[in-house]
């Protein structure tokens, strides 16, 4: 099985040869399972700016931000800690609205795979019993033909090996676009757009809930709202990009 595998591998190398999902360079004796050139990887995972853990917000080097960030240390958020593979811009930016469409969905899984390898120890620290992406509306998911964040989520739990469970939380009302809303109106936006899949969850459930942009967080706070409610003991966000 191996051989036959190799052999398909190669055939395919030589009729189509792989090329970089992000700029289409050709992928020189990388293996096809890695899907991005060195070049275009390095952009995605190199976050050179230090964030505050509670928001994911862009912070001063060497301040203090373990009880929060200027932004949000006057905020209540039903989720308990922030983590990003980096800021929505230049390539991370081109990653995410390239993953958005209707054949992104190789993309979003190897991004999920280098968001893993890149922060491996952060999220083994994390210890959840299980990843829930963010869901999206029935409609808007026809129309896209999958769920980006469920993509993202999915790499993300085979590198953690617990379960992903994509019906744990559904998304009952079509919520207008965040983008170009104040950040009231975003969460006035998603207030009661979520619900869970069963009636109830363990008490002492640690979620790991994935999405694949935050701005102000009114989305993931109305998702981790609906679990905690729901009876889940903690909720950590894990996006993509911050912007």
């Amino acid at each position: 099985m191996p051989v036959l595998h190799t052999l398909w591998t190669t055939v395919l190398d030589a009729i189509y040869p792989p090329e970089c999902l992000l700029c289409a360079l050709p992928l020189d004796e990388t293996p096809r399972t890695a899907m991005l050139c060195e070049q275009c990887n390095t952009a995605l995972i190199t976050d050179l700016l230090p964030a505050c853990p509670r928001c994911g917000c862009t912070v001063g080097i060497g301040l203090d931000v373990s009880n929060g960030c200027t932004r949000c240390y006057n905020q209540t958020f039903h989720f308990s800690s922030v983590m990003r593979l980096g800021l929505y811009d230049y390539k991370l930016r081109d990653a995410v609205l390239r993953m958005k469409s209707l054949h992104g969905e190789s993309l979003a899984e190897t991004l999920g795979r280098v968001w893993f390898a890149q922060h491996r120890d952060r999220f083994l620290a994390l210890n959840p019993n299980v990843v829930v992406p963010v869901p999206l509306h029935f409609t808007r998911r026809l129309r896209r033909g999958y769920n980006q964040a469920q993509a993202l989520a999915e790499a993300i739990a085979r590198g953690l090996r617990v379960p992903c469970q994509p019906r744990c939380l559904r998304r009952i009302r079509n919520t207008a676009k965040q983008s170009g809303l104040t950040a009231a109106a975003r969460k006035e936006n998603v207030k009661g757009a979520f619900s869970v899949g069963r009636r109830s969850l363990a008490p002492d459930l640690r979620i790991l809930l994935v999405d694949d942009v935050m701005t102000t967080g009114a989305t993931a706070n109305a998702a981790a709202q609906t679990l905690r409610k729901s009876g889940a003991g903690r909720v950590d966000v894990a996006v993509l990009a911050h912007g």
